[in-house]
C-alpha cells in the first residue's frame, strides 16, 4: 500500500486547488502538449517555434498549446526580445502526484479490505465443507446488498441497502 509521509519538521503541503487540478488534467489530456512537455523535460528552454516545429502547425497553435500549459503551471514562458522561451515547472506535476497518490492509497485500502473478506469467506468455506455458510461481517467500507425478501406475494424482490458516502467517494 502507498504510504505518504511528510519529512520531519516541513508542514504538509496544502491541497492542491481544484481549478489548478482541473487545468493540469485538460493540459495532460493532449498529446500536442505532452510530447512538448516531454521535449521541455529534457532541461533546459526551447522557443515556442523550436517547440512548433516538430509539431507541423502553426505559431499561432503551438501558442495556444504553450497557454495551456502555463495556465496548468507546467510551464513558465520567459521573453527575451522578440523570442518566447518555454521552461519546463515541476511544482505543478508534483501536485498532481500528490493527488493520485493519494487516490491511489484510497483504493489500495478499499481493495484490500475486499480481499480481507474474500479470504475471510473463502476459509469459512472451507472449514464448513458443503454446508450452509454465513458470510463474514463486512468491513465497515464495504456496501451489502441485502437478501430479497418474500413478499405478501411469495415473490423475492431485491432490495439495496444504501450508506451515507464519505467525501473520498
Amino acid at each position: 500500500m502507498v504510504e505518504l509521509h511528510t519529512p520531519p519538521g516541513a508542514a504538509a503541503p496544502p491541497p492542491p486547488d481544484a481549478a489548478r487540478l482541473d487545468a493540469l488534467f485538460h493540459a495532460l489530456a493532449d498529446g500536442t502538449r505532452r510530447g512538448m512537455l516531454q521535449r521541455l523535460a529534457g532541461g533546459g528552454r526551447y522557443s515556442i517555434s523550436e517547440l512548433a516545429a516538430p509539431q507541423a502547425m502553426t505559431f499561432a497553435a503551438v501558442s495556444k498549446h504553450v497557454k495551456a500549459l502555463e495556465r496548468a503551471g507546467l510551464v513558465r514562458r520567459e521573453v527575451q526580445g522578440r523570442t518566447h522561451y518555454c521552461r519546463l515547472e515541476p511544482t505543478a506535476m508534483q501536485q498532481a502526484e500528490a493527488w493520485i497518490a493519494r487516490q491511489r492509497a484510497i483504493w489500495e485500502g478499499r481493495l484490500d479490505r475486499m480481499e480481507a473478506y474474500l479470504l475471510a469467506l473463502h476459509a469459512q468455506e472451507q472449514q464448513h465443507g458443503q454446508q450452509q455458510v454465513q458470510a463474514p461481517e463486512p468491513a465497515p467500507d464495504h456496501n451489502p446488498i441485502q437478501k430479497p425478501e418474500p413478499d405478501a406475494a411469495g415473490s423475492k424482490s431485491a432490495t439495496r441497502q444504501t450508506r451515507p458516502r464519505t467525501e473520498n467517494e
